[in-house]
């Protein structure tokens, strides 16, 4: 997956600046895709002279933005990208986590177990925030949801809201797996380090 198909997806629901598009993957870092400001500013430029985005500037007082939305080019690339068999290879395997994970015996057994830590902290924390935006998105709450639902025909919404409650309950599920996989890691630590200290003991003195 590329930034420019999660900018068309969000951009889908309503035309937006640069700034609000930021704002959308930084108050939700629930969204399934992360992204900065310098790597989005140069995106828009780029999609909008390739043809997959229009703008016009906004005056706004004394400041003037640049106000972003899908071009016909767009929504057909994008709907080209959803139709499309996702792609599967050696990148898709590549985890690092798991990786270092498998040579943690090198390292003393507190920097091990604090991997662990870091790693169940950090999917909690995902946890809370997919967690919040999935209600937020059954209640009607998301500003997304509500903008996409109001530019599509009725018979639509039942399908918009669905398949993005889906999406989001499969990240919950992933966030749930990694942090039950987090905690047995630390568990492991605890045994191998009961197990070293037995073998001590055992060896005479």
């Amino acid at each position: 997956m590329s930034l420019r198909h999660a900018v068309l997806g969000v951009l889908s629901a309503q035309p937006m600046t640069g700034y609000d598009l930021l704002e959308v993957f930084d108050r939700s870092s629930g969204y399934v895709w992360a992204a900065g400001q310098p790597q989005i500013y140069p995106e828009l430029k780029k999609m909008a002279g390739e043809g997959l985005l229009t703008s016009k500037v906004l005056h706004t007082g004394r400041r003037a933005r640049r106000l972003y939305a899908v071009s016909a080019k767009g929504r057909d690339e994008f709907e080209r990208w959803v139709g499309d068999e996702p792609e599967y290879g050696p990148e898709r395997d590549r985890d690092s986590v798991r990786l270092r994970a498998m040579y943690l015996d090198i390292v003393d057994t507190s920097r091990a177990r604090k991997f662990f830590e870091g790693y169940a902290a950090y999917y909690e924390d995902r946890l809370s925030q997919w967690r919040q935006r999935l209600e937020n998105i059954v209640n009607g709450r998301s500003p997304l949801i509500k903008a996409r639902l109001a530019s599509r025909a009725a018979d639509e919404h039942n399908a918009i809201v669905a398949y993005k409650r889906f999406a989001l309950e499969g990240q919950i599920g992933r966030a749930e797996l990694e942090i039950e996989w987090a905690r047995n890691g630390m568990k492991l630590v605890t045994q191998l380090e009961a197990s070293r200290r037995g073998k001590r003991k055992s060896v005479p003195a």
